[in-house]
């Protein structure tokens, strides 16, 4: 873990929350333990969380939101480094999509290359500068389709996601990403969006979608 490992209470005297957050991190703490606690110690589990938190408050902008957000990162992230550890290990591709505010190319990016895996891969999306949301219309562009994004959120690219990931994609971010030795690179040219384009938004779904298909079937 990057970040230094501080226990929840520590957490609450760190940060001004109502008692409703409070009791809802230590609900996520006991089903993020139900979930983990084969692979990690309560301690690492309870970092990961925290640390989550700590990184979605210093946005600031969505601080009724932040303690839902942490339990989903801390989920992503533990996932990952449980499959980085090994705990978790299938054979399958693995990729990770980043864009520079993971809002548009890259979830869209990953929930079509999950449409085209199904079960035979794993992906995740992340921002070198997350925003506050996904863009609604790359929401409703994937919708027409079939393919559901509506859990998705904006977050941060966690080292833990490139520990586990065999292939990494940027959108005009590459040289930003940070380098581990074994992966594979990609640089993504995709279209530029038209601000409140709709058909625009169909163009770029429809290119994510036949790269994504292509990428599959080559990794796989």
């Amino acid at each position: 873990m990057d970040e230094d490992e501080i226990s929840l209470d520590d957490l609450f005297h760190r940060h001004t929350m109502p008692l409703d957050h409070q009791i809802a991190l230590k609900t996520a703490l006991y089903r993020l333990n139900r979930k983990f606690s084969s692979m990690f110690t309560e301690h690492t589990i309870e970092g990961f969380l925290t640390g989550s938190y700590e990184q979605y408050a210093g946005l600031s902008r969505v601080p009724h939101f932040v303690h839902i957000l942490a339990e989903r990162f801390a989920f992503e992230r533990l996932t990952a480094f449980a499959v980085a550890e090994h705990h978790l290990t299938s054979g399958q591709p693995i990729v990770v999509f980043v864009c520079q505010t993971n809002d548009l190319l890259s979830p869209m990016a990953r929930g079509l290359f999950m449409k085209h895996a199904g079960d035979g891969a794993l992906a995740w999306s992340a921002g070198l500068e997350p925003a506050l949301a996904i863009r609604p219309g790359a929401r409703a562009a994937l919708q027409e389709i079939g393919v559901d994004i509506s859990k998705d959120f904006p977050k941060p690219l966690a080292l833990e996601m490139l520990q586990a990931a065999t292939t990494v994609v940027g959108f005009g971010c590459l040289d930003q990403i940070p380098r581990l030795p074994g992966r594979e690179y990609l640089d993504a040219d995709a279209p530029s969006p038209v601000p409140g384009d709709g058909d625009s938004l169909r163009q770029i779904r429809d290119w994510l979608d036949e790269q994504t298909a292509e990428l599959l079937a080559r990794l796989s």
